[in-house]
């Protein structure tokens, strides 16, 4: 996988997309095949990384990065399976049980994900449910990675600031979750019940 006659390719250096991109070429590996690779230096931590491509120049080169670090959701996500869904195993040896076992788990995942956005989305700002523990870390971060990337860089790039969703839910919304499935209750009710969680917790 040796990289070798770069031909450096033009990018907008002053779109805050591209905030930290160094360079973005295109360059050949052993077998003669042009790829693109995209010189990135890390806000938080000054060190210089390298993502290798196949998307077209069309697709600026602080997207690409975004989109690289974005793989740790997925991992993050697995994680939340197995610590908090309690999915480490699979039920049966056939194939077709862990296809379903993969696409139930994928399903009670999903639907989490789809009331928490329901639950924290916009509404009624005295009744809806907020983690203001959460809250308070989110925010936190965002200026600890503010101040580091000033020391670098001029800015901390776009997409790093404006993606800010949580990798996970809160284990205190699944126990919540949880409950609720087994324990019927009026929607206010259940709803209300989160509040108390979240500021008692």
């Amino acid at each position: 996988m040796k990289l070798g006659s770069p031909a450096p390719q033009g990018f907008d250096r002053d779109d805050p997309i591209n905030q930290g991109v160094l360079r973005d070429d295109f360059v050949t590996n052993s077998c003669g095949t042009m790829i693109r690779r995209v010189r990135f230096l890390i806000p938080e931590t000054n060190e210089e990384i390298e993502f290798i491509t196949n998307l077209a120049k069309v697709v600026p080169p602080g997207l690409v990065a975004q989109l690289y670090f974005m793989r740790w959701r997925i991992e993050k996500s697995f994680d939340e399976l197995k610590n908090k869904l309690y999915e480490s195993k699979a039920w049966a040896m056939s194939p077709n049980a862990k296809r379903m076992q993969a696409a139930f788990i994928i399903l009670a995942y999903n639907l989490a994900q789809l009331l928490h956005e329901k639950i924290e989305g916009p509404g009624d700002q005295e009744k809806r449910p907020m983690d203001p523990p959460n809250a308070k870390k989110k925010e936190k971060r965002l200026q600890e990675l503010k101040t580091k990337a000033e020391g670098h860089i001029k800015q901390l790039p776009l997409l790093r600031e404006i993606y800010q969703k949580p990798s996970q839910l809160s284990a205190k919304f699944y126990r919540w979750l949880r409950a609720h499935l087994h324990n019927e209750a009026p929607w206010e009710v259940a709803q209300q019940r989160l509040i108390t969680i979240y500021e008692r917790f």
